[in-house]
């Protein structure tokens, strides 16, 4: 259910509610658990789901020294089957970013669908497709699709730009020591809810931007 919208003469009538019923039905005879996106959480407050965990951006600490190389890196078009091929290929054998929380297998294709609107780089080199922009020489990394677990500075050293900090938007457990990175609570614009089913014990818990739904 991706949005509901009620002309003025009909509102106030318990459609929504409704239709959130006949919704949260489906899901409890179909599915182990659900998640429920929205920029608005207090509309749900009367209905099955978890108030959302606190979500975290995690900052590079100083030790980390990056020395920009050589970078293979360039831009996917998925109007052309071969880069199309890639990401398929990529998503289907991915490792999970994280040992706190990860998207891996089926779930992962939705990222096709997240980031019509966003650049998604790839480097051949280390057969690793890379999300990830540069705002106020700060350098925010949203994803790391690939097979093989890399080292976190051989990826960083492939973005050539100006950014003096490196703000990773998936918790970087499997990549760096706890000592080498700050979680700061974050601000999605989307709030994640949870059913009373799902359960999440990470220490920091930070759902990807990408696979917002």
């Amino acid at each position: 259910m991706h949005g509901v919208c009620v002309k003025p003469e009909h509102r106030g009538k318990g459609y929504f509610k409704k239709l959130m019923q006949e919704t949260m039905q489906y899901a409890d005879d179909h599915l182990d658990s659900s998640l429920l996106f929205t920029e608005k959480p207090y509309l749900y407050k009367n209905y099955p789901y978890k108030a959302m965990l606190p979500e975290y951006d995690f900052v590079l600490s100083e030790s980390i020294k990056v020395q920009s190389k050589t970078s293979d890196l360039s831009i996917l078009n998925f109007n052309e089957l071969k880069d199309l091929a890639i990401i398929h290929d990529l998503l289907k054998t991915r490792v999970p970013l994280s040992d706190q929380f990860s998207i891996i297998g089926a779930g992962s294709t939705l990222v096709i669908f997240n980031t019509l609107q966003k650049k998604i780089y790839y480097s051949e080199k280390l057969n690793t497709a890379i999300v990830f922009e540069i705002k106020n020489e700060t350098l925010y990394i949203q994803e790391i699709i690939s097979s093989k677990q890399h080292q976190l500075i051989d990826i960083i050293e492939l973005i050539s730009g100006t950014f003096d900090k490196v703000i990773l938007q998936f918790c970087p457990d499997r990549f760096l020591a706890e000592k080498d990175y700050m979680a700061k609570l974050a601000t999605p614009e989307c709030c994640v809810m949870f059913s009373k089913k799902l359960t999440c014990e990470a220490k920091y818990f930070r759902y990807p931007e990408l696979y917002w739904c």
